[in-house]
């Protein structure tokens, strides 16, 4: 999917990702991006729209190629996913949308969390996951493996990505494609 939002805080390591579109907003971020920890997603979008951060590239030898998500908090619209005032230890506030955020680290082949409460929904296939201390997903996690002390919480993403003219035009025109192959056979 095309990009329809951007970084509007490119000086320090937060990631002010806005974006206009109101049924799907995609970000795409680079994986030596991410260089120190306390840094945060703060979200921009219209409520109710399903969120696609896709994050290229395995980190740097700077960082052992592993990329480090230590510390790092998640907001939409102003709202942080864990709600501060909390019997618990965390709990999640219900006006985050944590169902509707996906990241996507196609290339990674080691992510590390670390103290962080994952706001979202994470795939990464190729990548080895460890988890650190007070670690946990908010959501769907898929990876190559999984190591450490952490959980993840039953939040499945339930967001929808609406296909690009382009690609359901070609969708559409392999259909009549077979269709026509069919009734000549």
């Amino acid at each position: 999917l095309a990009t329809t939002g951007s970084d509007t805080d490119t000086l320090t390591n937060n990631f002010n990702l806005k974006g206009n579109n109101l049924t799907q907003n995609v970000f795409n971020l680079q994986a030596t991006d991410f260089v120190t920890s306390g840094a945060s997603f703060n979200f921009q979008v219209a409520a109710g729209s399903t969120i696609l951060v896709n994050v290229f590239g395995d980190s740097d030898a700077t960082h052992a190629g592993v990329i480090n998500l230590t510390n790092i908090g998640f907001f939409f619209n102003g709202v942080k996913a864990e709600a501060p005032a909390c019997a618990l230890t965390y709990c999640h506030d219900p006006l985050y949308p944590f169902s509707s955020i996906l990241f996507n680290f196609p290339d990674a082949t080691q992510i590390a969390l670390d103290n962080i409460g994952f706001g979202a929904s994470l795939i990464a296939p190729k990548a080895d996951i460890q988890f650190t201390i007070d670690t946990h997903i908010d959501g769907n996690l898929v990876a190559n493996s999984l190591s450490g002390q952490g959980e993840s919480h039953a939040l499945p993403f339930e967001g929808n990505f609406v296909p690009e003219p382009a690609t359901l035009l070609l969708f559409v025109g392999g259909l009549f494609g077979m269709a026509a192959r069919r009734r000549r056979t």
